[in-house]
């Protein structure tokens, strides 16, 4: 399974697929820019763990998009974050996402969250909500 890491900060999004893949998932690190959803429609994640606090598109913008098209709406994310925000939760949530999980958390409580958004093996993709 892909798990896709987005985050506007390199050594974030890198060092998060490199313990990713150390814990046997295949991930790959993407810049949170106007790129990235032509990048999740090449790849076709399983997961998409999605920064919030991000320049110049933020977390929530870049799901909304995300759930607006077609190709993309199936896809599972969690949201990654640095500072708790009640109402960025709401509205994450409301967009579907499987879980919001804080930055500061050690690597293996993360890990274990990150593990249990993935699909069962076998599991067909479905649209957000269903």
């Amino acid at each position: 399974m892909t798990i896709v890491v987005v985050d506007d900060k390199p050594e974030l999004y890198t060092l998060y697929a490199k313990l990713l893949c150390l814990a046997g998932h295949a991930a790959v690190g993407l810049a949170g820019d106007r790129q990235t959803l032509t990048k999740l429609r090449q790849l076709q994640p399983d997961l998409v763990l999605l920064d919030l606090n991000m320049a110049p598109l933020n977390g929530l913008d870049l799901l909304a998009q995300l759930r607006e098209d077609p190709t993309l709406r199936h896809l599972r994310v969690a949201m990654l974050t640095s500072t708790p925000d009640a109402q960025a939760q709401t509205a994450a949530r409301s967009l579907g996402v499987l879980d919001y999980l804080p930055k500061g958390l050690e690597w293996e409580p993360l890990r274990l969250r990150i593990e249990r958004c993935l699909p069962a093996p076998g599991s067909k993709p479905t649209a957000a909500g269903e």
